[in-house]
């Protein structure tokens, strides 16, 4: 029987290239994940200008009553899709009662987001190739010996052992008779590539797997048959014996392991994302609407104070802008808003207003946050539990001063708050909101001298305690 002559060279550079191949996706398809500045479908501020992972929900307890609401990024909650567009929808319900539908797109301008792992630092392709090639050099001499073993070997039989390993056993002999270049042998194809798959030849890896595969696969069919004699046997296993060091350098044998740890990659990537700044726009709008009512109606003039029907209460239009970088984050937006009282109130002129928003990461709950150069210390490529203070806040202004409304401003917010967010996904916000909001006196004839209409800002400062879960 003419000697086995595996085609070395071709097996070799097959490996060099699928090893390329794949530096090459891992490079390309890795998402940096940023540190996500706290957005809530019920904050006082918009959602324009900052970025959803993929969902979140929100519960807010004030002194008046309760609010609830999620926000979603449907791109990535159901298609898991990354893009620098991130669209998100708003539903929340307020504490009188009406209900708040809401849309936003963010377009991210962040290395934090889009970089390669190069720009962090981070290598896939840092193993040594000109190693690598002489590695494969060195193991085509054993490759070549343990090629000669399998030409010897007979094909096991597909009835033996009765499992359904039998065939794969057969397949594995007959791929390596191919690879190994047995003269006779019928040729197999590789694997047909996927999409996301670097295979696209037979590598040495292949065949040193089936090489090793196949001995092993005879060996247990000798042990196990009874119609094998004990010479059989014996033969065997001393040419098994005269390339056991073969054997053993090719089981041995791995393809370069670039990749680097999952928590390695995971500290590398935060600590990226907290050293670079990052910049959001967006617009988002909402609409609030009254709530359905039916059955009775307590007013005196039900036909002018009618029940409400889901009517417009107040629509908003938010185009913010934000960076962040490290502990600090700001937010600035412009915005137009239109809100009435009631619904047989008429919608007052457009209002033009700014809004801002900032935080400042504290520090950790426990332990540090950074080292003393500043960068962070995640914990297993997670930010460790740590506590934000934030204030927060937006005006809106008249477009028209009147003897009936004399002031500049025609509502305002403020908020200052502490945020714990115990781990990525859970946060506990508890602070003080100042809101001013016009509210007017109607006339009165009746008295004397008579009373004017009037309109005024109206103060309160509830407190609330907000808890998120985030997606």
């Amino acid at each position: 029987m003419a000697a086995a002559q595996p085609a070395l060279e071709q097996l070799k550079q097959a490996s060099l290239r699928e090893q390329a191949c794949l530096c090459k996706k891992l490079d390309a398809q890795v998402e940096f994940t940023r540190i996500r500045e706290s957005t809530s479908p019920v904050d006082a501020a918009s959602s324009a200008g900052e970025v959803l992972s993929r969902a979140e929900a929100a519960i807010q307890t004030s002194v008046e009553d309760t609010q609830a609401g999620f926000t979603i990024a449907p791109l990535r909650f159901i298609l898991d899709q990354y893009s620098p567009i991130d669209p998100q929808l708003t539903l929340a319900a307020l504490d009188d009662g009406r209900t708040r539908l809401g849309v936003a797109l963010n377009g991210v301008f962040s290395h934090a987001d889009t970089s390669s792992p190069g720009a962090a630092g981070i290598s896939f392709c840092s193993y040594d190739e000109v190693g690598y090639r002489k590695t494969l050099d060195d193991l085509g001499r054993a490759l070549s010996r343990a090629c000669h073993l399998v030409a010897t070997l007979p094909p096991p039989p597909l009835d033996f052992p009765p499992d359904e390993e039998a065939a794969l056993k057969h397949e594995t002999w007959r791929i390596a008779r191919h690879l190994c270049g047995v003269p006779g042998a019928r040729p197999v194809a590789p694997p047909e590539a996927s999409e996301n798959s670097c295979k696209a030849a037979w590598t040495f890896e292949d065949a040193a797997h089936r090489v090793i595969g196949a001995a092993r696969n005879e060996e247990v069919r000798l042990d196990k048959s009874r119609a094998a004699d004990e010479e059989e046997r014996t033969r065997f296993r001393e040419r098994l014996a005269a390339v056991s060091d073969e054997r053993d350098e090719l089981v041995q044998h791995r393809a370069p392991n670039f990749l680097p740890s999952d928590t390695s990659l995971a500290q590398a990537l935060r600590r990226n994302a907290w050293a670079r700044s990052r910049f959001v726009v967006g617009i988002d709008g909402r609409m609030d609407f009254f709530p359905w009512k039916e059955g009775f109606n307590p007013a005196p003039n039900p036909e002018e104070d009618p029940l409400p029907k889901s009517q417009l209460a107040a629509w908003q239009v938010n185009l913010a802008g934000s960076w962040g970088h490290q502990r600090t984050f700001i937010k600035l937006g412009l915005r137009l808003e239109q809100e009435r009282s009631a619904p047989t109130d008429e919608l007052p002129p457009l209002s033009p207003g700014l809004s801002f928003k900032l935080t400042y990461t504290l520090g950790a709950l426990a332990g540090s946050l950074t080292d003393p150069a500043g960068e962070l210390l995640p914990i297993e490529g997670k930010l460790p539990p740590h506590v934000l203070l934030g204030v927060e806040g937006a005006i809106a202004f008249v477009n028209k001063r009147t003897a009936v409304h004399p002031y500049l401003v025609d509502n305002a917010n403020a908020a200052l708050w502490l945020e714990f967010r115990f781990t990525e996904k859970l946060a506990v916000r508890t602070g003080f909101q100042l809101d001013a909001k016009t509210v007017t006196r109607a006339e009165d004839t009746t008295t004397t001298p008579p009373t004017p209409e009037l309109s005024k800002l109206q103060y309160s400062v509830p407190a609330f305690v907000l808890t998120a879960l985030q997606f």
